[in-house]
């Protein structure tokens, strides 16, 4: 039976399938709209030749069914185009903002299903979308490194620069964590780097992994040195407790972790463990055994400026810096018409784009920013649409009340919670060889960044 209904699986696959399938148009009105009826007309045609193929499976009668889903499913997009330009319409003549706001969620709905990504941008803006952009300076600044440490192992070719900004169980990318204002750290599968705030190396681990992998977190100092992992052997659901010189001290069988960090107090760790459709947050110092934490207490616990939405199974939210308001996504399927889209919930609004996990608030501020691959989208803290620009949030910014915005081609600027524009800056080494930033410590004018193909931690001075 999963033949016969594949079409309406994939309606249900969303929070608005149900808006989606009740349109607007009445329904003694659909029997006069063409879309409408042709639509029908081939979803039960469908279903008629499905039960003649289950009852004589003729390759004659075969082709007749995949010919009347064939015809569906082209039935489906001209309706779908259809209701998206009649509610787009609709939308853009309505006479007040609850009238628009009555239609969003439908009109999204079919504008993803039509491919039109260029209505679900304008309402997310509100309104008319391409005159909102930010503009970035064409002209920039060069900002010399001096190159700390290099890491030859790790590359953009074996890692993927993108993916160094979202670490999760499902690539092996390396992880960067700031643990507190004089600590910062570095993992991947079987290394460990702590770094204090001047670039110097404070501690390194030597993981002694089995065939385990590490759960895509690796490890996690604490600013004194000492250490944890999981996954020394695959699937091994236990914490392993490390002194600060790397000899084994404790195992502590909890479950799947899959997520980790030292506390900013450096009096233990926070981490997750997996439990069906449940992630419940713990904390566990070096002695003693795990104590259940509130939600909100995985980000205040942590530097909570560092905490980002990791995506599944860690908890997509961002938390703001008085710790009163949550960024919260919620992703819309992880298959079919809606795949790839998520539903963004802050200060009272929902906004629907393409997942993304480069989310938060401004230093200070309710202000949020939802990046999108290359692009990312301005908010107040009233939920009022205040621009976009072609560029990602890289870091906070060291004044404390901006943020680092990153192009495509390696130019970094910052964005003032008053949506002003810097003078766009580019990383370079003695004048010449283009570094780009993967991880900015502006506040210590430190960063990592990938030159001539490999991963280095740098220092870095305005002016030189």
């Amino acid at each position: 039976m999963i033949r016969k209904f594949s079409v309406f699986i994939l309606l249900l696959a969303s929070p608005y399938a149900v808006l989606s399938q009740n349109s607007n148009v009445p329904s003694d009105s659909r029997q006069e709209d063409p879309y409408w009826v042709e639509r029908a007309k081939w979803a039960d045609k469908s279903e008629e030749l499905w039960n003649i193929q289950e009852a004589n499976p003729t390759e004659e009668n075969k082709k007749a069914y995949e010919d009347a889903q064939r015809k569906w499913g082209e039935a489906e997009g001209a309706y779908r185009e259809h209701e998206a330009q009649r509610l787009h319409e609709a939308w853009l003549h309505a006479p007040d903002s609850k009238a628009k706001s009555e239609l969003e969620s439908e009109l999204v709905s079919n504008a993803i299903r039509a491919g039109h990504d260029d209505i679900v941008d304008e309402v997310a803006a509100g309104g008319p979308f391409k005159y909102t952009e930010i503009v970035l300076s064409s002209e920039s600044t060069k900002i010399n490194i001096r190159v700390i440490r290099s890491f030859d192992d790790l590359t953009s070719r074996t890692i993927g620069a993108e993916y160094f900004q979202v670490p999760s169980i499902y690539n092996q990318a390396p992880v960067i964590r700031r643990i507190n204002k004089d600590r910062f750290e570095l993992w991947t599968e079987k290394h460990g780097w702590l770094f204090d705030s001047k670039g110097s190396l404070a501690n390194e681990a030597a993981i002694p992994r089995k065939d385990g992998h590490g759960q895509g977190w690796f490890g996690a100092f604490l600013p004194d040195g000492r250490w944890i992992t999981t996954d020394l052997w695959d699937f091994d659901r236990t914490i392993h407790f490390f002194t600060r010189e790397g000899k084994w001290r404790k195992e502590v069988k909890v479950g799947l972790v899959i997520w980790a960090r030292g506390d900013v107090k450096g009096k233990g760790w926070v981490f997750d463990i997996l439990n069906n459709f449940d992630s419940p947050q713990f904390w566990v110092g070096p002695t003693g055994e795990p104590a259940k934490i509130e939600r909100a207490e995985l980000w205040t616990r942590c530097n909570l400026r560092d905490v980002r939405a990791l995506g599944y199974p860690v908890p997509d939210a961002v938390l703001s810096d008085d710790g009163k308001s949550w960024l919260e996504k919620e992703g819309m399927g992880g298959h079919g018409t809606f795949a790839g889209h998520s539903s963004y919930k802050f200060n009272g609004k929902t906004v629907i784009r393409r997942n993304q996990y480069n989310i938060g608030f401004w230093p200070g501020s309710k202000n949020v920013f939802i990046g999108e691959h290359g692009r990312t989208f301005l908010y107040d803290e009233n939920g009022g649409f205040r621009g976009w620009l072609a560029a990602d949030y890289l870091a906070d910014s060291s004044d404390s009340s901006s943020i680092l915005v990153q192009s495509r081609d390696g130019r970094v600027a910052s964005l003032g919670n008053d949506y002003k524009i810097g003078s766009p800056e580019v990383f370079v080494e003695q004048e010449s060889a283009p570094a780009t930033p993967i991880r900015l410590f502006d506040d210590l004018a430190l960063g990592f960044f990938i030159l001539k193909d490999h991963l280095v931690l740098a220092s870095y001075k305005a002016g030189e």
